[in-house]
């Protein structure tokens, strides 16, 4: 497996005591796979990436049973060796890649550092010429000319790109892509997750795509992890999930997108009611039951225990 974890729960501080955001996650990624990842905003879907990457703000506890990538446990890395696993094991690209580049350098010195630290032994026009090939990989035309132009002068298509030549410098075993199409309009998304999909299979690579949008996972991943207020609700092959989800808020994404199949012309969009509670929150029972339609007195009690199948699970008392 290229990332292995069990039973992932990360703290962070509130006042004087650690509560948890993260709460008993286990998942893993297979070589070559696409795993798609869910949720609204603030189910932890970023927080539990960030621990892959070791970059947590100062104060977070993270505990696992096992957090592997690539056979190394990540708990053991100290902070000076974070570095040698960032770009060379796994790399991140951002959601707004105007906010992740530096807007005072141009795109070739920001390229052309990342090469330097994938292979230092490279001289200045070997770096030079490897940055302009991952400009080109990534479909970004005129590359010799576009590594001086500064992140203002490119549209929002091109600038990720660019952030993703960047990921690719160091040719990652795993790649996440947190929202990697938040900011741009819904033709460049699809150019934007066709070329993910293709750099996949042209370079071997793992990828962990994070979506509020199930519909975009539902149509590049391969299995699918559902996340809600800090826990994974269900995951298994996306099919699967997609087409005969067990878990009531799996459905409900299901249910709320735009053009869902079996719904008339005209028909208002459907809603969830309710908000997700704060993640930090301690709660009995299961989490999602103040907005499930579903819910019985035993969910408001106790917490769901995981139900498993061969190749999937659900977190549900029903």
């Amino acid at each position: 497996m290229i990332l292995d974890v069990d039973n992932l729960t990360i703290r962070f501080p509130f006042g004087r005591e650690l509560r948890p955001v993260v709460r008993g996650v286990s998942f893993q990624v297979a070589p070559g796979e696409i795993l798609g990842v869910v949720g609204e905003s603030g189910c932890g879907k970023s927080i539990t990436n960030l621990a892959v990457l070791g970059l947590l703000p100062p104060g977070a506890q993270v505990t696992a049973d096992r957090f592997a990538l690539c056979g190394q446990d990540l708990l053991a890395v100290g902070r000076r060796d974070w570095p040698t696993v960032r770009g060379s094991k796994v790399a991140m690209i951002f959601q707004n890649p105007m906010s992740a580049l530096n807007p005072s350098l141009t795109i070739g010195t920001q390229l052309i550092e990342s090469v330097r630290k994938a292979d230092p032994a490279l001289g200045r026009r070997q770096r030079e010429a490897r940055a302009i090939e991952l400009l080109e990989q990534v479909g970004i035309g005129a590359a010799a000319l576009r590594l001086k132009s500064y992140p203002h002068e490119l549209s929002g298509g091109m600038a990720q790109r660019a952030m993703i030549a960047m990921a690719l410098a160091s040719r990652p075993a795993l790649l996440i892509a947190d929202e990697p199409t938040t900011a741009l309009d819904v033709t460049i998304q699809a150019q934007i997750l066709d070329l993910l999909d293709r750099l996949r299979r042209d370079n071997g690579m793992s990828v962990i795509l994070v979506s509020h949008d199930i519909g975009v996972v539902q149509q590049y991943a391969d299995r699918i992890q559902v996340m809600y207020s800090g826990e994974i609700v269900e995951t298994g092959p996306i099919g699967q999930v997609t087409q005969t989800p067990s878990h009531p808020y799996t459905r409900a994404l299901l249910q709320s997108l735009p053009g869902r199949v079996g719904a008339r012309p005209k028909t208002p969009l459907v809603t969830i009611r309710g908000m997700v509670p704060p993640i930090e929150l301690a709660i009995e029972g299961c989490r999602f039951a103040s907005r499930c339609d579903r819910a019985e007195a035993q969910c408001q009690d106790r917490p769901p225990v995981a139900r498993r199948t061969a190749d999937s699970w659900v977190r549900c008392h029903l």
